[in-house]
């Protein structure tokens, strides 16, 4: 299965965390499902703007396999518990929520923000642009006034 992170990498996220017990609630088999379905999400949200899958060994490629590594993490702490060690944290304070950090990248390279150094772009002119988009020109028309 190609994906941009190893189950192995997702694993050393966590100080220790049994996939290979009889009672274990995160399993390697189900961590390579949801490697499977964050690949998927990944190529379908940058899919637009950049040829996917993207090739290992680029600057790119690794971007891509931090995004893919916050995914699975997320979706790990959402079924175990996970002990920060900060000082300060009680029990029931939400985890760093890398959903919504993986979500933010993802957004910065679909709208162009975010350059992928070693992506192939889908057009050579950098996708469709709109000087009104760019510009931020307000998208209306007037009533009863000459706009053009």
């Amino acid at each position: 299965m190609a994906t941009y992170a190893t189950t192995d990498e997702i694993k050393a996220e966590f100080k220790s965390l049994d996939t290979t017990s009889s009672g274990a609630k995160v399993t390697d088999l189900k961590i390579d499902d949801w490697r499977g379905q964050a690949y998927a999400y990944i190529n379908g949200r940058i899919g637009n703007k950049y040829d996917t899958p993207v090739d290992s060994g680029t600057d790119a490629f690794t971007i891509l396999k931090q995004v893919e590594i916050w995914l699975v993490k997320h979706r790990i702490q959402q079924i175990i518990p996970v002990r920060t060690g900060a000082e300060g944290a009680k029990q029931g304070d939400l985890a760093q929520d890398l959903e919504k950090k993986a979500e933010s990248v993802l957004d910065q390279i679909a709208q162009g923000k975010l350059k992928m150094a070693g992506a192939d772009l889908l057009s050579s002119a950098d996708g469709v642009a709109s000087f009104n988009v760019s510009e931020g020109t307000e998208h209306t028309v007037k009533k009863d006034e000459d706009q053009w």
